[in-house]
């Protein structure tokens, strides 16, 4: 009797360590969507709210299998059942909630290539108004344009005047009788007409070019005036008919899209009502991963139960997929060997398959649940 007294508070003891050491962090969610609202504490699942304990105990009710779930202590067995099958329909919420967002995503690219449609259609319109309103903008310009300015003539200079005493009719004459011209009054008298006629040639020149460019301008003016008139009433009434016809291709791009739409309305809807459902579940299933493994791994172990890659099976399942992977392995070696014989080349013998690590972890874990002992009742 005092052997079993002591073995029980040493199972207790062990028991007391290990929840002081457990991990806390949540063994599911890799796929899951993250919870929309904070974590609450859920009711025990009805399965597990049948079977448990009316109140909590001492720590002798984890080392004979119990945890506590919740507010009760519940039997690991009864527990990891309703883990199981949390884990299972939150499988399904997420794979309605993959085919809610496909939905959704296709009512989306339907929108899509909707509004692509209607710009390609309005593409040749839109071109029409752009050059309509370029040349409206043209037109425009003429209309608010200053006729061209006359230009300022440059007065000629004053003729050059004879000198009074020097007259050629009071000229002297030669020996010979001739008029004398070589007279140096005479001589600048003529240099001073030639200088005057020259600049008055250039200024002739000069204001010949401003009132011919003045007339071109003119002309030129009243051309674009003329025409800006003739052809700004035709313009407008382009720019008219294109605006319309935009403005009745969208409101028949907005009945169309309308019905679209409203799916797309439903079905984001739908996507979030998904979402919460699997966040709720996500939430219980992580609180049951936190109860699962609050107890002693030896303890999980002697009821089949199993934590493998962050989430928690029977040893029957994992036996399974350990032998279904290995064999898989077996035969991708088998058939490269095969080929390598064929091809008169040797195999590598250090050649390893992608999974083989992780089935030989597999492999070294079972082990440990084999040495813990068969479980009496293993959950299948």
């Amino acid at each position: 009797m005092q052997r079993r007294r002591m073995a029980g508070c040493a199972l207790v003891l062990v028991a007391a360590l290990f929840l002081a050491t457990a991990p806390t962090s949540s063994a599911w969610g890799a796929e899951a969507t993250p919870p929309a609202t904070p974590a609450t504490t859920p009711a025990p699942t009805p399965a597990a709210a049948t079977a448990a304990s009316p109140a909590a105990t001492s720590g002798a009710d984890q080392a004979q299998g119990d945890v506590k779930y919740g507010d009760k202590w519940v039997p690991l067995e009864t527990l990891f059942k309703d883990y199981v099958a949390s884990r299972t329909e939150l499988e399904g919420v997420n794979a309605k909630l993959a085919a809610a967002r496909e939905k959704l995503m296709a009512c989306q690219r339907r929108l899509t290539q909707m509004k692509s449609d209607a710009a390609t259609a309005d593409r040749p319109t839109r071109a029409d108004l752009a050059k309509a309103r370029t040349k409206r903008s043209e037109y425009k310009k003429a209309l608010d344009a200053k006729p061209p300015q006359k230009p300022t003539l440059q007065p000629l200079p004053p003729q050059p005047r004879q000198p009074l005493a020097r007259s050629r009719s009071s000229g002297r004459y030669s020996s010979t009788g001739a008029l004398d011209t070589n007279d140096a009054a005479d001589q600048q008298y003529d240099q001073a007409m030639r200088t005057w006629e020259n600049r008055c040639d250039i200024i002739k020149r000069q204001n010949d070019a401003l009132t011919k460019q003045y007339q071109q301008d003119l002309t030129e003016y009243k051309q674009n005036l003329n025409e800006a008139n003739k052809q700004m009433p035709k313009i407008e009434a382009t720019i008219k008919t294109c605006d319309d016809k935009l403005d009745a291709s969208a409101k028949d791009l907005d009945a169309k899209l309308a019905p679209v739409l409203e799916e797309v309305k439903k079905n984001n809807e739908e996507v979030l009502g998904i979402q919460a459902q699997a966040a709720a579940i996500e939430t219980r299933v992580k609180n049951m991963v936190e109860a699962i493994r609050s107890a002693p791994e030896p303890v999980r172990f002697q009821h089949g139960i199993v934590e493998w890659e962050g989430l928690f099976y029977s040893r029957a399942e994992l036996e399974k997929i350990y032998a279904d992977t290995q064999a898989g392995i077996d035969s991708v070696r088998e058939k490269l060997k095969a080929e390598s014989a064929q091809s008169g080349q040797s195999f590598p013998a250090a050649w390893r398959h992608p999974q083989q690590d992780r089935m030989d972890a597999l492999k070294a874990l079972l082990d440990r649940v084999k040495a813990a002992g068969t479980p009496a009742k293993i959950v299948a």
